[in-house]
């Protein structure tokens, strides 16, 4: 036997240590002593090998985890695929004047209509042994069609149901249209969680995301999630996108959502993300370096999103998105799922719809795509294994790489930090977790010892 390069061994008080396997995402208390077994794991006792062997903390030594790593995610992403992710841009127009908007500020009033999606079920019908079909439903503001939304989801709900399909499916919303009515409809045709973007404290918010008519919109957008949580299911997760005009106000953000007693429903969650900037739709717009001007550096952001996440979970809310375990679950990884445009073509990232230059092919009224061979390989055949940082990371295990666009475009837009910046706060997200879980109790953090060191995250 021998030990998993994908340990991370986390140094406490009391000769304590928090051992994690970024690949199982499993973490285990261990006295300092027992350490030394992870080196010579067939003399450890049988009940400390058995508890390594359940978090991937040791392995038979015939086997090369990252070799086993990579030949799983090919096989799931590229191969024999067994889940299909769509995104679907119900319209470019949006009532709202957002000057980071990805889409640009001269959006478009096209709409997906019936006939484009007839052509969006026939690849959906068409995908060979599916047991999930997970559907994101966007914008501009997708509920400007909500009727059609709640049509079309029908449909695809209908379809699973008689194949046995598993059916997930949200929306990206900025939240106006969200009254109890329309959260009533989206449930009942399958859609089960709404994100919303919500900029900062109401200050912050209305002077970022507002109708075109010039008004604020923080006190309705508050007043439909309060009608939906206390009379829906419906999950609503909140994303919050930082940068240097709102990074002032989010503590307060967090105490005004503490005033409507979000805190006290499970069904709402909240993250934040930092802003990217809306030049990497390559489209050119006189508004990009005014945007560009407010943008954090992603050292900033970490350290601003780990210390909003531990005030969150002070208040008890669900932190949605802290720590890299997605597996690089993104649309762009996966060889047969697409973002698809109201015109009907298909991009590999939700990003760069706006640009039409950036589509990979179009659907298809028999079922197969038409694809550019060229630019979808471009995408298809990226992998965070082949990328020079994450092939010397442990966390490979758990984020994939982060954002493959980043590294795809490989321009002047591409951030120079690629990785997700939880990474940054690693050991902390960890700990944090594992004081959540009652593995450990908080006093056993060593402000000298357990912080993150960049160095240990390598293999």
């Amino acid at each position: 036997m021998k030990q998993s390069n994908l340990n991370i061994v986390i140094p406490l008080k009391d000769g304590k240590s928090l051992l994690h396997n970024t690949c199982t995402q499993g973490s285990l208390l261990l006295e300092n002593s027992q350490l030394t077994y992870l080196s010579h794991p067939l003399t450890a006792p049988i009940l400390l090998k058995l508890r390594l062997q359940s978090i991937g903390a040791i392995l038979n030594t015939d086997i090369d985890e990252i070799t086993v790593l990579r030949k799983k995610d090919f096989i799931s992403k590229k191969y024999k695929e067994k889940s299909l992710s769509i995104t679907v841009m119900m319209t470019e127009a949006c009532n709202f004047s957002c000057s980071y908007c990805n889409q640009g500020t001269n959006k478009q009033s096209k709409f997906l209509d019936s006939a484009t999606f007839s052509k969006l079920v026939s690849y959906i019908q068409s995908f060979p042994d599916c047991e999930k079909l997970e559907v994101s439903w966007y914008g501009g503001e997708p509920l400007l069609r909500k009727k059609d939304i709640a049509e079309f989801s029908s449909q695809l709900l209908s379809h699973c149901i008689s194949k046995q399909i598993i059916y997930e499916s949200h929306i990206t919303t900025n939240g106006y249209f969200l009254t109890l009515e329309t959260a009533e409809m989206l449930i009942k045709s399958g859609i089960k969680a709404a994100q919303i973007t919500i900029d900062g404290d109401q200050d912050c918010h209305d002077n970022s995301r507002y109708i075109k008519e010039g008004h604020g919109s923080f006190e309705l957008i508050m007043n439909n999630i309060k009608s939906v949580l206390e009379n829906t299911e419906l999950k609503i997760i909140i994303r919050t996108n930082v940068n240097k005009l709102n990074m002032d106000g989010l503590f307060n953000m967090i105490d005004q959502f503490i005033g409507f007693k979000f805190n006290h429903s499970d069904q709402f969650a909240i993250y934040f993300y930092n802003v990217y900037s809306p030049s990497k739709n390559q489209l050119e717009d006189s508004l990009y370096s005014d945007v560009d001007e407010n943008l954090l550096d992603p050292f900033t952001f970490s350290h601003l999103q780990y210390k909003l996440n531990c005030y969150l979970r002070q208040n008890n809310f669900n932190v949605a998105l802290d720590m890299p375990s997605f597996g690089g679950s993104c649309i762009a990884t996966k060889k047969s799922s697409f973002a698809i445009s109201p015109y009907g073509e298909l991009f590999k990232c939700y990003v760069v719809m706006a640009n039409r230059d950036e589509a990979v092919g179009t659907l298809s009224n028999e079922g197969a795509p038409l694809l550019d061979k060229s630019k979808f390989d471009t995408w298809n055949n990226w992998t965070a294994f082949e990328q020079e940082e994450c092939r010397g990371c442990k966390l490979i295990g758990s984020c994939r790489g982060g954002c493959p666009l980043d590294y795809i475009q490989n321009n002047s837009h591409s951030n120079n930090f690629r990785c997700p910046p939880s990474k940054l706060y690693f050991n902390e997200y960890v700990f944090s977790k594992a004081v959540q879980n009652g593995l450990v109790q908080p006093e056993l953090w060593d402000e000298k010892l357990s912080k993150t060191n960049q160095h240990s995250l390598r293999l």
